[in-house]
C-alpha cells in the first residue's frame, strides 16, 4: 500500500518512479507478496534488479514497465563509465 501511495503522489506531480531492486526478492518473500504487486501493479515505472544480491550469478537488469519510457536507455547505458 505504501508503494502504491508513493507512486500515485509522484505521478500526480508528473514524476516517474524507479525502485532499486537490490533486495527485491527479500521484500517479496518478507511481505509474502508477488513481484507484480510490489512493482508495476503498484505503479512503479522502472525497476533495477540486482541479481547478485538476489541469489543470481552476475546478473543485473533494468526493467521498464512501459516500453516508451525506455527511450534511448540502451545508448545511455553504453555511455556510462565502467568500473
Amino acid at each position: 500500500d505504501e508503494i502504491e501511495a508513493l507512486c500515485k503522489a509522484a505521478h500526480a506531480k508528473g514524476l516517474f518512479v524507479h525502485v532499486d531492486g537490490a533486495r527485491f526478492a527479500n521484500a517479496v518473500a518478507s511481505l509474502k507478496a508477488s513481484p507484480a504487486d510490489l512493482s508495476w501493479r503498484a505503479g512503479v515505472d522502472a525497476l533495477s534488479f540486482g541479481g547478485t544480491k538476489n541469489g543470481c550469478l552476475a546478473a543485473e537488469a533494468v526493467i521498464f514497465f512501459d516500453k516508451a519510457l525506455a527511450g534511448d536507455f540502451a545508448l545511455r547505458r553504453k555511455r556510462a563509465p565502467r568500473r
